[in-house]
């Protein structure tokens, strides 16, 4: 059931988007996403950190580093970013299309943008695999990976709220925005 909605999400995600994705897909890709994001972690900790990198670290840092991957900690936080993340963008894009167009569906939202979320966790995947195998990581194409998943999101908004694409990059970009002009007086 969970493999139907992610080869959806990668053919054809409009009509994934449009219809009703249930909550126990949601719950075991936020798993997985999380399994997966542990491994990222320790692969990229235990192989990814070069020599030059290394060597600026001080020697404490390096074994509180290596402590912290046995640590059921990370296990535990890594399993739970996935849904304290999504319950968290979920709740500002849903308040913005509340504000700006008087439109709420959170809860097809959050199941929408569990499954936008997909390139960057087939980018951790692809990370920890090609990791493991000794091949190097070009991490340029992790702009391709964040492009479609910006794509992703809006597409998610859009058919969330039955919005056309310009409101829902209006409310996909306006944290961001507003996050801009909160710094640009503070580069000032």
């Amino acid at each position: 059931m969970l493999f139907t909605y992610i080869i959806k999400t990668i053919k054809s995600p409009k009509s994934l988007f449009e219809e009703e994705i249930p909550g126990i897909a949601v719950i075991l890709y936020l798993i997985m996403s999380g399994a997966l994001l542990y491994l990222f972690a320790i692969s990229f900790i235990k192989y990814g950190l070069n020599e030059n990198i290394l060597s600026v670290i001080p020697e404490i840092d390096i074994n509180s580093i290596k402590e912290a991957l046995q640590s059921p900690y990370l296990i535990y936080i890594s399993i739970t970013y996935p849904f304290v993340s999504l319950f968290f963008i979920t709740s500002i894009y849903e308040m913005l299309s509340q504000l700006l167009f008087k439109k709420g569906n959170g809860i097809k939202l959050l199941k929408n943008l569990a499954f936008a979320s997909l390139p960057l966790t087939i980018s951790r995947f692809l990370y920890t695999l090609l990791t493991l195998l000794k091949v190097r990581y070009p991490f340029a194409i992790n702009i391709v990976f964040y492009v479609w998943e910006v794509v992703l999101f809006i597409l998610a908004i859009e058919k969330t709220y039955e919005i056309d694409t310009g409101r829902a990059s209006l409310i996909y970009f306006s944290p961001f925005i507003f996050i801009l002009l909160m710094l640009i007086p503070a580069i000032i």
